[in-house]
């Protein structure tokens, strides 16, 4: 009959499966914690550029930089709501990006 909605499917966790979750957990915080930035090539070959698209480039990363921050404050009370480690991770977004704009700006002072 159109408008009733399909029955609802429950899935629960396995014990093979609970393992499985407690194994990847002490995988991932066993190893390496490695920071990569895509745009890591790009200041890496800063200095193969004229002075101007350097600074040009960098002020371009900036802004990005900066447009990301006002994401993310407009996406806050979304992310509360979703749960306290949603919380918890937007705001570790919000300082690696806040660290981002400070290193960002000194990068453009040491390019002048």
């Amino acid at each position: 009959m159109p408008g009733e909605m399909p029955e609802k499917t429950v899935y629960t966790i396995t014990k093979s499966g609970r393992q499985l979750f407690y194994v990847l957990m002490d995988k991932y915080t066993d190893e390496k914690i490695k920071y990569h930035f895509e745009f890591n090539p790009v200041i890496v070959n800063l200095d193969k550029l004229s002075k101007p698209k350097s600074q040009q480039l960098v002020i371009k990363l900036k802004t990005k930089l900066e447009k990301r921050k006002q994401d993310i404050k407009r996406d806050e009370q979304a992310w509360r709501t979703i749960s306290k480690t949603g919380a918890v991770l937007l705001s570790q977004v919000q300082h690696v990006n806040d660290a981002l704009l400070d290193w960002i700006d000194e990068l453009i002072h040491n390019l002048q």
